[in-house]
């Protein structure tokens, strides 16, 4: 009886575990209108429109796109996949790609690469530090 217990136990907590990881992911629609309520011009692409567009990630099936701009010049990409395990590969990549290049430039790193990537649950965000901070 106690090893049933046991195993209740941890299929309950891996369930519970689950549905955090997956509520931690945000939504387009939540997303456009948090950008929307600071004053950015916000696209979104899903669905077919995403299925259009040649080669949309290398690194796994996506859910949604979003691009979002102020007239102050701020702005930010988020890519949503499918799933945790391939928005960690792309986050990873592209993290060390601006790392490189802030190593390479140091001080001297030209402003449109002076940019911050941030991850959240199935997407990640990349852009300048005002707009990613809002993600």
């Amino acid at each position: 009886m106690k090893k049933f217990i046991t195993v209740a136990a941890m299929v309950i907590l891996a369930v519970v575990l689950a549905t955090m990881l997956m509520a931690c992911t945000p939504s387009a629609d939540s997303l456009k209108k948090k950008y929307e309520d600071k004053g950015y011009e916000v696209k979104v692409i899903e669905g077919e429109d995403l299925e259009d567009i040649a080669g949309a990630s290398e690194y796994g099936e996506l859910e949604y796109m979003l691009r979002a701009e102020n007239e102050d010049g701020d702005y930010v990409s988020i890519v949503c996949f499918k799933n945790s395990e391939d928005a960690k590969k792309a986050y990873d990549e592209a993290k060390k790609q601006l790392d490189e290049m802030k190593e390479e430039f140091g001080d001297e790193l030209p402003d449109e690469f002076d940019v911050d990537i941030k991850k959240s649950g199935n997407a990640f965000a990349s852009g300048t530090k005002a707009a990613v901070a809002i993600f």
